[in-house]
């Protein structure tokens, strides 16, 4: 029965034990088929679909529940994540630049990770009891690219994550799973590369292998056994030109139950452009004892840690509680060699370090003993030392040595605060000694307090032996300085140091420096410097302290190699106010004045700027509107300053300057970003590093640049103040204001050499403008006061855009002598300052007037230098002057308008009032370029003498060379265009014009010609003629003046007469005789090569009577229009002027009336009766004249 019994017994087992084994195996199958390769590929594609966009790309798929059982083996090969390769092509552009910036980048795809192969197996038997045990993980060759492109943008934002709006589990109760981990291998040379556009950041891990063998059991620490090696770890994180690095060659953690043993060795790296380059070395061993299951204490055995040949060693037990740690440590640096420290490290920092020998010995001990408690901060007890005992510093070559020791502790109160005294710094040489004493207290609040006793006393001379002889180094002189009092950590910031209970000072007496190697010689006779807080009340009662600094120097001289600087008297005293606010984002209120009895700074170059009696003051306040915008003001009061160069020099008597400067980059910073926010809030969905490139014009712009700006030696004469580049951004970032006054100056220069004094002056400026509202100069004997302004001086002097001044002035004059301004321009235009010599560099301001005065009649006026108008002026002049003195001309009265514009002179509406007549002026000087030099003119005198007229202007004498014999008074008119060449020269064949002179009651006299025809023309005065009225009238062109017909009475002759009188002398000229004391009519056809070498011929005349051709009118059509496009200058063109000025009109009106010029037309002889005739009367007129005085006779022959 019993059989029977276990026979069932053992069948029932069995018959379980199959269906067991049987259903682990249907169980497996059914995995087996569900987790194929196919439906695992299929998962992953639905899975990346839903939360990628972009590519993922794996290849074979494998997936065993057979080849590592009872585990569940998975393994996926050449997986990658990418997505196309302009997706964030904006982003990337705009960004930093750099190789791993561009890290995964492709030609057609950008990939964010990939990886060779991952394997994993898991134990389905360990899920089942809530267990997790992997024991192998593999993952080979990992890349991870991430790219971070600031405003939220990055690469991995092709993950879309859903949003999770479920509320998260309170897990403070739950405790992690039972995790056994066997063995993970990381191999392939993974790497791992980010970069932060925003930042310039850019960062780097490379590993060769990682490998962690071992069992580690989350819920048995006892029984764990961790291998962990780490082989060749590099890692580096770069930031602009600064990186850190850090090398490790290898890391060994491996635990045998509670017992930890660490090794490291590694070597960090840091390059910055403050620093330079240098390695730091580092190891590291140590043995940590975990507690048991339900201990809290943990161990640290033998600890020891070397950087940079600091020995660091410590050990001692932390016991973790609810509510605090107790601490037990001690730790310690024993005798660790500084000149150790110095030759590894800082010698990397600073080169010169290596030169350093010195015996120090730091040496650091701690102890920590108590609780920390978590909610109150308290600190345990803690004492720690840091010593230096008394060593010696030497440097190489130097023959002296330094003494330094230094004592200092650390320690908690009973309070637990902790505190740093310094007992002892004492550093000491032959004639100098320093020391300071201090303490730190409260060091871990937020805002400690800082006492400081320190005295530095300085004999110079017996320092002075310290240093090596080669050096050449002299000095002498007592130096003493004192600091003392308390101080926040908080109060050592400009806003809150006057709050400071801080006194200090420097004494300095009989100070001498000399070392011929650097050329420096300095001399101060005495200087004292005071720092202090002071009380103050201000005007409503309040009370407000102050950090006052107070210098004070007697006398100082200072060279420098080429320059030098002398001063006496000088005092500079500043003082700032605490903000009771605490805010630091505003400007605080910084304050002071500097006075200079007298101050001069010069070089070998000759160039010397000086002032004396200077009282200067300056302050920086807040802008009332913004608190946050500094405002500079600054006011000063000179007695008298003085510039000076080797040949230019300037002095002002009683300048005074007031100014202020706003700060206005913040409030543009403001306003960019209330646009950029704008921007956003109407394009929600746009980057904000991306509205400005959306907004901004695509392209470049292409400007077509006028023909009177190419010339580029035209370009060289603009005017150019450009600032140096340092300057011009300070000067961009500030708007400045200010007023400017000086009560007289005087500027002696070979540039202009005429005695010139300032009479005057008063002006406010700011950046962009310079107003003029009184200006008086007295040149020579010529006086002037201005008054106007100059704008667009912003461009010109940070030489940005096209750069465009803009002066508006209102010239006058009581008294000027013109002929001297003239030579004085001149002759300055042709100063070489090599030529000059010493002669000005070492005169007295008396003897340099006399120099430059006499050089100011040293005038060629034969010769002339072209004169370009500067294309980036535009100028209106308005003049009004009175004795006026122009060659031998005094004009009582002148007016005038000058405008320039585009490389071109405009001067309109001149009129003057003259001894010698009435004249009016219009006129154009346009110098566009080399070939391009136009000018143009409408000029009328009235009721001036011909020898005026020649003397004022010389080119008449070319036009028509008869008129100096014309006496009496005349009124002329002459309106042309003409080309000039470089040197100022009329192109002859280029002048086009038309010329009228009329006069009554004149003379011709002392005229050859005019004696030779009198005679043969039998008048009755053959030595001058007298003409009741004349008008004559012509055109200028082609190298010619052609002169229209016109009527002439002289004696008893009526005559009409006309010609051309070609610019290189030569004439032909007709005269009809309409009405004679003949009973015929004559013509006279005179010729010549010039005036004295000419020929006549007597004729017919081809004017029958007085009904002659008249052109007035067209030629007071031509003039008017020249004068309009003269006057229309800058609208029309100077090309529209010279072509309205071609002459068309009058050439038309003569093809109208069929006009042919006499001088072109045969001369037809006289019939014999009429020669006769001519003979006869001839004959009685020489009879006559035979029977004058003897004398007579011989003048008439």
């Amino acid at each position: 029965m019993e059989a029977t019994k276990k026979t069932s017994t053992t069948r029932r087992i069995f018959r379980w034990a199959a269906w067991i084994t049987g259903g682990w195996i249907f169980v497996l199958i059914l995995l087996e088929l569900i987790l194929r390769s196919s439906a695992v590929t299929g998962m992953i594609n639905r899975t990346a679909s839903e939360y990628v966009d972009g590519e993922l790309t794996f290849g074979k798929v494998e997936v065993s529940l057979f080849r590592h059982f009872p585990s569940v083996t998975m393994s996926l090969h050449e997986f990658s994540i990418t997505y196309p390769a302009e997706r964030f092509d904006e982003d990337e552009k705009n960004g930093a630049q750099g190789p791993l910036f561009r890290s995964g980048y492709g030609e057609a795809s950008d990939t964010l990770a990939s990886f060779d192969r991952f394997s994993a197996s898991i134990r389905l038997g360990a899920l089942i009891t809530g267990k997790i045990s992997i024991p192998y993980l593999e993952l080979s060759k990992p890349r991870i690219h991430a790219h971070n492109y600031g405003s939220g943008r990055s690469n991995w934002d092709i993950f879309n994550m859903p949003q999770d709006t479920t509320e998260t589990p309170d897990t403070t109760e739950a405790s992690l799973p039972e995790i056994r981990i066997g063995r993970i291998s990381l191999n392939g040379n993974p790497r791992i590369v980010y970069t932060d556009n925003g930042d310039s950041l850019s960062a780097l891990v490379n590993l060769k292998e990682v490998s962690f063998r071992g069992r580690f059991d989350t819920k048995k620490l006892s029984r764990n056994r961790i291998g962990l090696r780490v082989d060749s770890l590099f890692a580096a994180v770069r930031s602009g030109s600064d990186t850190i690095a850090l090398g490790m060659d290898h890391l060994r953690i491996s635990e045998k139950g509670r017992n930890i043993k660490l090794t490291a060795s590694a070597k960090a790296y840091a390059s910055a452009s403050e620093i330079g380059r240098t390695t730091i070395p580092i190891g590291i061993t140590g043995d940590i004892t975990l507690p048991e299951r339900s201990g809290k204490t943990v161990t640290v055995n033998g600890f020891s840690m070397d950087i940079a040949t600091i020995p660091v060693k410590a050990s001692g037990e932390f016991a973790f509680e609810k509510d605090r740690l107790a601490v037990s440590l001690k730790a310690g640096i024993n005798e660790c060699r500084i000149s150790d420290l110095v030759k590894g490290i800082a010698a990397d920092i600073i080169p010169a370090a290596k030169n350093i020998t010195t015996d120090s010995r730091l040496e650091f001990n701690a102890d920590i003993n108590g609780d920390y408690v978590y909610e109150s901060g308290r600190l345990p007890e803690i004492y720690a030392s840091i010593r230096i005992p008394s060593s010696k510093i030497g440097y190489k070559g130097f023959p002296g040595k330094v003494n330094l020791e230094v004592s200092a502790e650390g320690s908690t109160d009973s309070k637990g605060r902790l505190n740093f005294d310094i007992k002892k710094a004492d550093l000491s040489a032959n004639g100098a000694d320093l020391k300071i004493r201090g303490r730190l207290s409260d060091m871990l609040c937020n805002d400690p307090v800082v006492t400081i006793d320190g005295d530095l006393d300085i004999a110079l001379d017996s320092l002075a032996t310290l240093l090596p002889d080669s050096l050449g180094l002299s000095a002498s002189g007592q130096i003493r300085a004192e600091l003392n009092g308390d101080m926040r950590l908080s109060q050592m910031n400009t806003q809150k140091f006057s709050e400071a209970e801080v006194t200090g000072s420097i004494n300095a007496r009989h100070i001498r420096l000399v070392s011929p190697k650097d050329s420096l010689k300095a001399y101060v006779s005495s200087a004292d410097i005071n720092l202090a807080p002071q009380e103050k009340t201000s005007r409503t009662g309040e009370a407000f302290r102050l950090l006052a600094l107070k210098t004070l120097i007697d006398s100082t001289y200072i060279r420098l190699g080429t320059m030098g600087i002398e001063g006496k008297k000088l005092s500079l005293s500043a003082m700032n106010s605490a903000d009771h606010n605490n805010d630091t984002s505003k400007v605080h209120r910084f304050g002071g004045r500097l006075a200079a009895g007298k101050l001069i700074v010069a070089d070998n170059a000759g160039t010397v700027i000086g002032i004396t009696g200077s009282e200067n003051g300056f302050q920086i306040l807040p802008k009332r509107e913004n608190p946050k915008i500094p405002v500079l003001t600054f006011t000063s009061s000179n007695r008298t300053i003085f510039l000076k160069d080797e040949v230019n020099r300037v002095i002002l008597s009683n300048a005074v300057l007031g100014a202020d400067a706003t700060m206005n980059s913040i409030e543009r910073r403001q306003k960019a970003k209330a646009f950029i926010d704008s921007l956003s809030r109407r394009y929600p969905d746009v980057p904000k590093d991306s509205l400005f490139h959306m907004i901004a014009p695509k392209g470049h712009r292409t400007e077509n640049i006028p023909d009177w700006l190419k010339e580029e030696d035209f370009r060289r004469q603009d005017i150019n103040f450009r600032l140096d580049e340092t300057i011009a951004k300070y000067f961009r970032e500030w708007d400045i204001n200010g007023k400017l006054a000086v009560d007289k100056g005087m500027l002696m220069t070979p540039h202009f050499p005429t005695r010139n004094t300032l009479t005057g002056f008063e002006g406010y400026f700011n950046n962009n403008e310079i107003r003029i509202d009184t200006l008086g100069i007295r040149a020579g004997k010529s006086e002037l006061a201005a008054k106007g302004s100059l704008t667009g001086i912003q461009k010109i002097l940070s030489g940005r855009g096209r750069n465009m001044l803009k002066l508006d002035l209102d010239v006058t004059s009581g008294r000027m002598d013109a002929n001297e301004l003239i030579k004085a321009y001149a002759t300055g235009s042709r100063f070489n300052p090599d030529a000059a010599g010493d002669r000005l560099a070492d005169a007295s301001d008396e003897e340099y007037m006399d120099i430059i005065a006499s050089d100011s009649t040293a005038y060629d006026s034969d010769s002339a230098l072209l004169i370009v108008v500067p294309s980036n002026l535009n100028a209106d002049i308005r003049l009004n002057a009175k004795n006026i003195r122009y060659a031998d001309l005094n004009i009582e009265k002148l007016s005038a308008n000058a405008i320039m514009k585009e490389r071109c002179l405009q001067i309109v509406n001149t009129s003057a009032t003259s001894n010698v007549g009435d004249i009016s002026f219009d006129g154009f000087y346009a110098t566009r370029s080399k070939k391009d030099i136009n000018a143009g003119f409408n000029i009328q005198f009235e009721d001036i003498t011909a020898e005026k007229v020649i003397e004022l202007m010389p080119a008449v004498d070319t036009l028509m060379p008869i008129l100096k014999s014309f006496y009496g008074r005349l009124n002329c008119e002459l309106a042309a265009t003409t080309q000039l060449d470089t040197n100022m020269n009329l192109i002859i064949p280029s002048i086009k014009g038309i010329m009228r002179i009329t006069g009554d009651d004149l003379y011709i006299k002392d005229n050859k010609m005019f004696k030779t025809l009198a005679r043969k023309l039998l008048f009755k005065n053959k030595k001058e003629g007298y003409i009741e009225h004349m008008s004559v009238e012509g055109i200028i062109s082609d190298s010619t003046v052609e002169i229209f017909p016109f009527i002439m009475k002289m004696d008893r002759y009526t005559m009409a007469l006309s010609g051309i009188q070609n610019l290189d002398m030569s004439f032909r000229y007709h005269m009809s005789l309409i009405r004679s004391p003949f009973l015929f009519k004559l013509g006279v056809d005179v010729t010549g090569d010039d005036f004295e070498n000419w020929k006549f011929k007597i004729g017919k005349p081809k004017y029958k009577n007085a009904d002659i051709p008249v052109f007035s009118s067209v030629i007071d059509e031509t003039k008017i229009n020249l004068v309009k496009s003269i006057k229309d200058i800058f609208r029309k063109g100077v090309d529209a002027a010279v072509k309205d000025n071609s002459l068309e009109s009058v050439n038309e009106f003569r093809r109208r009336m069929n006009y042919v010029r006499a001088v072109d037309q045969k001369l037809e002889d006289l019939s014999e009766e009429e020669k006769k005739q001519f003979e006869a009367e001839e004959a009685a007129a020489e009879t006559e004249e035979a029977g004058n005085t003897e004398n007579q006779t011989n003048v008439i022959e």
